[in-house]
């Protein structure tokens, strides 16, 4: 297999695995046990920010990039607007 192939599986790898670590890490740890406010959202991003990514930045990630979570403030209000209007259909 051609080097650059194996550079872009090892990417795609690593993505797949800090997707997986942060979803499964928000449902099992902070879903629930935190209100779903600003404060505790943007609390949660500087702890994957912080301490996830530090740790995967000698072998997943680029120690010489900027490495950061962030909260989409758009998407975020089309669904909490979503969610209202479904709310009130009931």
């Amino acid at each position: 297999m051609e080097e650059r192939y194996k550079k872009k599986i090892k990417i795609v790898e690593g993505m797949c695995f800090i997707t997986d670590d942060i979803r499964d890490t928000f449902k099992n740890y902070w879903l629930g046990i935190y209100i779903n406010d600003y404060n505790n959202k943007m609390n949660f991003c500087s702890n994957v920010t912080k301490v996830y990514f530090k740790e995967m930045a000698p072998n997943v990630l680029s120690g010489d990039y900027d490495n950061k979570i962030e909260i989409d403030l758009e998407a975020q209000k089309k669904i909490d607007c979503f969610r209202w209007k479904k709310t009130q259909k009931k």
